[in-house]
């Protein structure tokens, strides 16, 4: 039976703190907690005057719900106290409601917490431990198991000689494997707070190891990898894994990855854990063995300056002069190294003497012009002869080989000195353009070079032509434009929407234009003859994966949606997943997707794609759109008879129709699970 607060409890201590009453702790309105008045400086100055506080505790547990910043203010006074049933506390602990649980289980787990530090007889702690932490460790509730590991690791830092044991340990490396989110993720700040507290956990790494690495590379969220990645190299820096367990994990690191401790683990790598004046790129073998392992990103994250970057040209000009390649690689990988590097005090000379070495090899050019095109515009600036030389012998090399991409690195280079150089590349652009298409493909871009376009080029290529003109005012040559073959679908397809947006813009959407004679009618007659082309190959073109992307960029655009129906022919269900997820105009797709319903043979129904779109039509805001949509779609394969789609596919848009659209699908139909759930749906109005 619960003990009253009364009145009788009030010592002649305390009779001058009249801000508190037993009754205050009574909540008065729903939501009402004691902490949101008192301190617990206050609270616990009142509760020490009791013999037993143990209701009161109880109170203000079931008052404070899940909210970190009260649990604490909680916790502070729990641990001022001794004065209260400890066991009642622990009952608590085993609650069918769960944030009751939460609350008592947080502040046992503290309390033991607590005894530790204050060197409590271990035979209680254990007792504690073994009625709280292993029972709640399994929790359904993943706040509470989170709230365990976090409390086992806040033990082995407070008492590393009572907990830090293999059979202690395990727990937090169990805690990896969770299903939830949250669990794992404090798996591994626990580790990762073990690691930079200095304890000992080798023998814990050894037994985990796999799992880190797994979870680093393979967990399904981008945060939690991170997190990950970060503890592989904190580990590797302390000496826990080897270098072959941390370059898996920087192997599979990209530009959009945290690069926190990148630089102390490739100083580790390379030999020098500390900053020193001994250059990285002085280590050819490190280098070397970190790009066969490892990517170009990580490479372009060695800490280096421009004088280091100049001595590691020096090694490759001495390394050409014998030898052409360092491995199996076609490409000097020195040379792919140095491409991904940035260096502000390099003589643009030692370029040149690496392009006429490499001159005869085309893998080792394209790598060397990759490396050109990335040096800052002041070194060219401060070398201009050395410079012109280098762009002559760039030009006539190029013009050799005609590789797309060497030019498409040549013409980022030639824009970036234009204001420097301008006559130089005036003349570079104007010697090109005439000899080489693959050139004028990269260079449009960026010069205007469409007086140089004829009608046998590319189409995409006359989509830029035309731009330029138009910017230009020349209109007459935009009417000369005609549009015949298909060449870069994915580059046609932005300049078909590209080309809409401005019809719309200048309001010539409706208007017939057979000759333009304006801004306005010049994109009119390029988006009606684009159109014609894509529309006259569409079943050729959007054959593969590849070329649905450009379909849906069209069909979520509002352009295309006849042809929706190829994406559900043609791609998996990881790619309309995506698609659903970014489309604007998810009932273009839905519609699509009942397109390809009315022809598809019953051993080619997919039933997870049908119950991802059904899922994603009923989260979508309701309206005309939807509601037609669905219920169009569904008639008509209901009138064509589809039986086999009622229960594998059709049964999951029921939600998103009207009981009204629910009563006349239904009439007609046989027993089925379809039928069922439309009289569901129409009792539940």
């Amino acid at each position: 039976m619960e003990k009253e607060n009364i009145p009788d409890r009030t010592t002649a201590s305390n009779m001058g703190d009249a801000s508190i009453s037993p009754s205050l702790l009574e909540p008065s309105e729903p939501g009402c907690c004691p902490f949101d008045v008192f301190t617990p400086e206050a609270l616990v100055s009142r509760f020490k005057t009791y013999d037993d506080c143990t209701e009161d505790i109880i109170k203000l547990i079931r008052s404070v719900h899940v909210c970190q910043n009260k649990i604490k203010k909680l916790c502070r006074v729990f641990d001022s106290l001794s004065n209260y049933d400890t066991g009642l506390i622990v009952n608590l602990t085993r609650d069918g409601n769960r944030m009751l649980r939460y609350v008592s289980t947080y502040l046992m787990l503290n309390k033991i917490k607590q005894w530790v530090i204050d060197g409590r007889g271990f035979e209680v702690v254990e007792a504690m431990y073994d009625e709280v932490f292993l029972v709640r460790f399994r929790d359904v509730d993943f706040n509470i198991r989170a709230a365990c590991v976090e409390f086992m690791c806040e033990w082995i830092i407070s008492a590393p000689g009572i907990f830090n044991l293999p059979c202690y340990l395990k727990y937090i490396g169990w805690a990896l494997s969770d299903k939830n989110d949250s669990v794992r993720r404090k798996g591994i700040s626990s580790c990762t707070r073990l690691v930079r507290k200095k304890i000992n956990v080798q023998g814990f790494v050894s037994r985990f190891k796999s799992r880190i690495i797994e979870l680093s590379l393979y967990d399904r969220s981008p945060a939690l990898r991170d997190e990950g990645k970060a503890l592989c190299m904190e580990l590797y820096i302390g000496g826990m894994v080897s270098k072959d367990d941390v370059y898996k994990v920087l192997r599979s690191m990209n530009e959009g990855d945290k690069k926190g401790l990148m630089s102390s683990t490739i100083r580790k790598i390379l030999g020098t854990e500390e900053p020193s004046d001994r250059s990285l790129l002085e280590n050819h073998e490190g280098l070397h063995e970190l790009l066969s392992n490892t990517s170009l990103f990580i490479c372009s994250c060695i800490p280096h300056s421009g004088k280091d970057v100049e001595g590691f040209i020096d090694f490759i000009l001495d390394f050409l002069r014998t030898k052409n390649s360092c491995c199996q690689s076609k490409s000097l990988c020195y040379l792919r190294i140095l491409g991904v590097l940035s260096g502000s005090g390099v003589d643009v000379e030692k370029y040149h003497r690496i392009f006429e070495i490499v001159k005869d090899s085309r893998e080792n050019t394209a790598q060397t012009v990759e490396a050109i095109s990335k040096v800052d515009p002041e070194v060219f600036r401060r070398h201009p002869d050395a410079t012109n030389r280098l762009l002559e012998a760039m030009k006539d090399l190029l013009a050799q080989y005609k590789c797309e991409e060497m030019f498409s690195r040549f013409v980022h280079l030639l824009k970036k000195l234009e204001k420097d150089f301008p006559a130089f590349v005036h003349r570079v652009v104007e010697s090109l353009k005439s000899s080489c298409v693959e050139f004028v493909h990269c260079a449009i871009k960026s010069f205007d070079i469409s007086e140089s376009v004829e009608n046998n080029f590319p189409s995409e290529i006359k989509c830029y032509a035309a731009l330029w003109k138009i910017m230009s005012e020349d209109y007459e040559r935009v009417n000369g434009y005609e549009f015949k073959k298909i060449g870069n679908l994915s580059v046609l397809c932005d300049f078909l929407l590209f080309f809409r947006e401005k019809c719309i813009e200048f309001g010539v959407v409706n208007r017939s234009v057979e000759r333009a004679s304006d801004q306005g009618e010049c994109f009119k007659i390029m988006y009606d003859r684009l159109s014609v082309l894509i529309h006259s190959q569409a079943e050729d073109v959007f054959t593969d994966q590849k070329g649905c992307i450009s379909l849906f960029k069209l069909v979520d655009g509002g352009l295309f949606v006849d042809y929706s129906s190829i994406i559900f022919r043609t791609c998996n269900l990881e790619l309309i997943s995506e698609f659903l997820g970014k489309s604007k105009s998810k009932m273009n797709l839905v519609s699509g997707y009942f397109r390809y319903l009315m022809d598809v043979e019953e051993k080619d129904v997919d039933k997870k794609v049908g119950r991802l779109v059904g899922s994603r039509c009923s989260m979508a805001k309701r309206g005309l759109d939807t509601e037609k949509v669905v219920f169009r779609g569904m008639k008509e394969l209901i009138e064509l008879r589809k039986v086999f789609l009622y229960d594998t596919v059709l049964i999951y848009f029921v939600s998103s129709l009207t009981a009204n659209e629910c009563i006349i699908i239904e009439q007609g139909l046989e027993k089925s699970r379809l039928k069922a759930s439309l009289l569901r749906r129409i009792r539940e109005g």
